[in-house]
């Protein structure tokens, strides 16, 4: 796919804007930024309790991955917004940057949900079929 903006592939399904008063960009930047405190506070956090955490969930070492991966991906989305439009979203782009944004936003969500699983737990849990709730397993899981 070449490079555009979505109000162009789309016929302008955008719409008209607003622009942002320096008031709310200013807003929108500090709490992009403050993604990187968030997320070091977590590690930090973790860091303190790695012992009771080792002992409760699947693997405190992801879990650091997706924490840093959380960090990862609003610098790519930082960047972009930074570059294109100044913070507005009246032409976005779908480019590289938006796709490395996603893969590390969204990675991180998966990695911290696998990582988070209880210890001990099964990777796959047997569907029993003697009653009506296996079928209703079954279905969930399509």
């Amino acid at each position: 796919m070449d490079e555009g903006t979505f109000s162009d592939a789309t016929g302008g399904i955008c719409g008209e804007n607003v622009p942002l008063t320096d008031f709310q960009r200013n807003v929108i930047i500090v709490a992009h930024y403050l993604t990187f405190p968030v997320c070091t506070f977590a590690l930090w956090a973790l860091n303190q309790k790695y012992d009771v955490i080792r002992t409760r969930i699947w693997s405190p070492f992801v879990l650091m991955i997706g924490l840093a991966w959380l960090q990862i991906g609003p610098a790519f989305e930082i960047a972009s917004h930074h570059y294109v439009d100044h913070w507005e979203l009246k032409n976005s782009q779908g480019d590289l940057i938006n796709a490395s944004f996603s893969f590390f936003n969204f990675g991180a969500q998966n990695i911290n949900a696998l990582s988070l699983r209880k210890k001990g737990h099964p990777w796959v849990s047997p569907v029993v079929f003697t009653n009506a709730r296996g079928i209703f397993d079954v279905i969930a899981m399509i």
